[in-house]
Formats: structure tokens, C-alpha cells, sequence
């Protein structure tokens, strides 16, 4: 039997290597916030001589060092920090310089690097059908770059696309067999939404709309237009209603009212594929958790188109040209129109590079509208080829076996909230992929990664 002395050195023993890491992380962290804050006294002290650009460099070294000493301590903290910030960093500047773009450089460099760690250590674990095939199709973006019109462009653009996979294959390494971790990044996806929100509905309130030609008013928030924005909201919503389908007290309560938040802050972005999307997912929900949900879907698409005529008029108009930034004098009236014609302009352009297309990007820095091609399937035939075509549709019918999976195996009504968000959040990219630039859209990666919990257990990497 062991003596009190011998228990109690075994107590220290089995604690000890947990306790001073934390205590370790706590120390740096703290004294990396203090360099932060006194950079970000100093630029504001110099905020009236700084640009917006060279306010970002400025900030752009402590925070960089903050972000690489988390990853290099615990990378999971790194990549909730990364989920809970990035939606907010677009009001900062959207250059190559802009935070949101060196915020994903930075993550996918982090990321290969703890990704070749966790291989060289045996901490690796078989990804997902639909993860894998998420990476073929990332191969053959990377391919693409090698025919590129536009060696440059093509690079930052592959990178782009490089930096949303990671993303996927970052979380399934981190989940997998930790259910617990799939609470916390749920949590702070939904907690990334509190300062986009409460500036959309800031400029809701206030009229600080991105504004078309036509005078209608499209709330962004934080965003660099709508579009995105709403793409963000409907994730975002989808998760919310999933999770409160799936809690009790106070975490449904809050997922609740998220959920109504986002909702009616997707209207004022006036995205006809948005609104479509998120009633899709909804309804899937319903069907699979909650058959009420129709109800109350229903309900609120009555009210809104009784009491809000510009979405009437909206959903009766298949589109506004003025929503372009150029309009030739020969462009049709319906917009839905011009981007049918749009892609027929388009597509002959792959001819010159049938295989690997003309590589990522090239068409928005090539064609004098400057406009991308509204339609994500277009973009991959033009600019990835027929590789990259066939690719994408195997990766979507990976992701399909892959969530099939996993709403098989779910256990539990955490697990089964968790399986049906993650299907209503596919359903939703799915939906808005022919009409929006998802592409490029690095964050619509990540939340959709974030959404759809890939790994979550031991189900998706049968």
C-alpha cells in the first residue's frame, strides 16, 4: 500500500506537466498582450500621421508574434483565436496588405508546419473521405498555376483556395477522437459573429449602407461587400438554430437568439441566394430535428414579404444590373440575364488550357469589367480546367459519403445537432455556389469547415 508521502508525490507528478504549460501560456500570453497594447497605443498616437495601410503594418508585428507564440504553444487556441477575429478584419483594409490577407497566409504557413509535426510525431490521423477529396481538388488548383496566364495572380489565388482547405484538414486532425474540442470551436464560430452583427445592424439602423445604383440599401458590416456578408450569416444562422436544437437552458437561449439575429440581418443584405440558402437549410433541419421549424420558416417569409416591399421587389426582379460596377449600354435589363451571357463570354476562354485552365484569378484581373464570374462552377472549368471541374464534383460527392456518415453515427442530440448543421450548411454552399464568388473567399472556407465539424468523433474517418 502506498504511504501518504508516496500518493501525494504521484498527485504532484500526474498534475505537474499539465499545470506549468498552462501557467506557461498564461505568462506569455499575458506579456504578449502587453507589447500588443503598447503597439497599438503607439499607432494611435501616430494614427493622425498613418495611413490606413501603414496603420495595419504597424500593428501588423506584435499581433503576428501574439498569433505564432499561441500556435507554437497550443495550435488549438491559435485556431479558435483565428475563427473568433477574422470576420471583424475586413474593416481594416482588404489589400494584398490587409490583415484579412496576411491573417491567411499566416494560417496556412502555421498550419503545413504543425500539420508535418503531427505526422513526424504519429499523432496523424486518416482523413475523411471528404476531406481527401477537398485535397485533390486543392492539387489540382496548384496544377492550374503552372499554365497560368498570370503566373503572379495565380500564386496569391491558389494560395487562397490552399489556405480554406487547410482549414478543413487543421480541424478533422484536431477533433478527431476529441468531442470536447468540437464544443469549443463551435463556440467561438458563433461568438466570431458578435462584432459583424452588431455593426450590421449599427448600419441597418443608422443607413450606412453599401448602396446601388438602383438606391437600394445592402447592409455589409464588417465585410467588403453583401454578398459575402450574407454568405457568412447564413453558416453562421444555420449553426445557431442547429445548436439550439441540440442544447438546454441557457446555450439555447443564446444560440436562439443568434440565430434570429442573423436572420434578420440576411435580409438587409438583399442576397437572393442567401435567403434561398438559408431556407433550405432550415427546412432540412426541420425535417431531420424540428418539424415546427416550416412553421416559423413560413411564418417569417409571409411577414417579411407583407411588411418589407423591397424584398418583394427584390425576389420579383431576378436582378439589378446596377449591382455591377460595369455596365456596357447593351447589357440586358435582367440582370440574370447578363450573367448568362457573362458566362458565355467566358467559357471559350478555357479553350487555350482545356486540362488546367488559365489559372485562379486570372479572369478578375483579365476581362475589362473586372467582375468575377458569379458562378462558382464556371470559375473552376475557365480557370482550373476540366481537372479541376472533375475534381470538385468528386470532392462533392466525398463530402457527401462523408456527411451521410456522419449523420448516421451520431449519437446523442449534441452529436445529432452537430451531423444536421453540418449537412444544412453543405446543403447551403451547394445551393449558392452557382450564383456567388465562393472560390477565392478564404473565410467562406473556414466557417464552413468550422460549421460542418469535420472528424467530429471516429464516424467520418471509417
Amino acid at each position: 500500500m502506498m504511504t501518504v508521502d508516496e500518493r501525494s508525490r504521484s498527485i504532484e507528478t500526474a498534475v505537474e506537466p499539465q499545470a506549468r504549460p498552462r501557467i506557461a501560456m498564461m505568462v506569455v500570453v499575458t506579456l504578449v498582450a502587453l507589447v500588443v497594447a503598447a503597439f497599438a497605443l503607439l499607432a494611435i498616437d501616430l494614427g493622425s500621421n498613418l495611413g490606413r495601410t501603414e496603420l495595419v503594418i504597424v500593428l501588423a508585428a506584435p499581433v503576428g508574434l501574439a498569433f505564432g507564440l499561441v500556435a507554437a504553444l497550443r495550435f488549438e487556441w491559435f485556431v479558435l483565436a483565428v475563427l473568433v477575429v477574422r470576420p471583424s478584419l475586413d474593416a481594416l483594409g482588404t489589400t494584398e496588405l490587409g490583415p484579412g490577407a496576411m491573417l491567411a497566409a499566416g494560417f496556412l504557413a502555421l498550419a503545413i508546419v504543425w500539420l508535418v509535426v503531427q505526422h513526424r510525431e504519429g499523432e496523424w490521423r486518416r482523413l475523411s473521405v471528404g476531406t481527401r477529396g477537398l485535397v485533390v481538388f486543392g492539387a489540382a488548383v496548384c496544377a492550374s498555376v503552372t499554365t497560368s496566364q498570370l503566373i503572379g495572380t495565380s500564386v496569391v489565388g491558389a494560395l487562397e483556395i490552399a489556405s480554406g482547405i487547410a482549414m478543413f484538414v487543421v480541424l478533422e486532425q484536431l477533433l478527431v477522437e476529441r468531442p470536447d474540442r468540437a464544443r469549443r470551436l463551435v463556440t467561438a464560430a458563433l461568438c466570431s459573429a458578435i462584432i459583424p452583427v452588431a455593426v450590421g445592424y449599427v448600419h441597418w439602423i443608422t443607413g450606412n449602407y453599401t448602396v446601388t445604383n438602383g438606391g437600394l440599401g445592402r447592409v455589409r458590416s464588417t465585410f467588403v461587400h453583401p454578398n459575402p456578408f450574407a454568405t457568412y450569416l447564413v453558416l453562421i444562422g444555420l449553426l445557431a438554430v442547429a445548436t439550439a436544437l441540440g442544447s438546454r437552458g441557457r446555450q439555447r437561449w443564446l444560440s436562439s437568439g443568434l440565430a434570429i439575429a442573423a436572420a434578420c440581418l440576411l435580409i438587409a443584405t438583399y442576397n437572393r441566394s442567401g435567403w434561398i440558402a438559408f431556407a433550405i437549410g432550415i427546412s432540412y433541419l426541420a425535417y431531420r430535428q424540428a418539424r415546427w421549424l416550416v412553421v416559423v420558416l413560413l411564418a417569417g417569409t409571409l411577414v417579411v414579404g407583407a411588411a418589407v416591399p423591397s424584398v418583394r421587389d427584390r425576389v420579383a426582379d431576378l436582378g439589378d444590373k446596377q449591382d455591377f460596377a460595369y455596365i456596357p449600354s447593351d447589357v440586358p435589363e435582367n440582370s440574370f440575364e447578363w450573367r448568362v451571357q457573362y458566362w458565355e463570354e467566358l467559357i471559350p476562354l478555357a479553350n487555350d488550357s482545356p486540362v488546367t485552365g488559365i489559372g485562379p484569378q486570372v479572369i478578375l484581373d483579365t476581362r475589362p469589367e473586372g467582375l468575377e464570374p458569379h458562378n462558382v462552377f464556371v470559375q473552376v472549368y475557365v480557370e482550373i480546367g476540366i481537372l479541376g471541374l472533375a475534381s470538385l464534383f468528386a470532392a462533392a460527392v466525398a463530402m457527401g459519403i462523408t456527411l451521410r456518415r456522419r449523420r448516421r453515427g451520431a449519437t446523442g442530440e449534441w452529436d445529432a445537432a452537430l451531423a444536421g448543421a453540418a449537412v444544412a450548411c453543405c446543403l447551403a454552399i451547394l445551393v449558392m455556389a452557382p450564383g456567388e464568388n465562393l472560390l477565392n473567399q478564404t473565410m467562406s472556407w473556414w466557417y464552413l469547415a468550422a460549421c460542418a465539424t469535420w472528424g467530429y468523433g471516429q464516424v467520418s474517418t471509417r
